[in-house]
């Protein structure tokens, strides 16, 4: 609910924005970020020693998901799908499947370990 809330006012922040093409640019990767945090679920575990992120990215193989540590220990997870060439003439009647950006960002404590 909150991330939707973010990406529907960045998205009226945009409308109203100056049209300087880095600020627009800027703005456009903002709200595509906040739209795909918004899409994506998770849920995180704290062990003793560790903590597991559990984020729903059905359809994917672990080779297409992403996951990297940004700057002060954020943790990124991201995908991004995108739609299937149509072959042989077919196409699709209903696409009910997500198509785009998936992300989630985690700040992690000081003292993790990233390696």
């Amino acid at each position: 609910m909150i991330g939707q809330n973010v990406a529907a006012a960045a998205e009226a922040f945009a409308d109203v924005a100056s049209t300087d093409k880095s600020v627009n640019a800027t703005l456009r990767n903002y709200v595509r970020d906040a739209k795909a945090m918004a899409a994506t679920h998770a849920g995180v575990k704290e062990y003793p020693n560790s903590y597991m992120f559990i984020i729903d990215m059905p359809g994917l193989k672990s080779g297409d998901i992403k996951v990297q540590v940004e700057g002060d220990n954020v943790l990124v997870i991201s995908r991004e799908r995108k739609r299937e060439e149509e072959k042989d003439g077919a196409k699709y009647l209903r696409m009910e499947r997500r198509v785009g950006k998936l992300m989630r960002k985690f700040l992690l404590p000081e003292n993790a370990n990233t390696d």
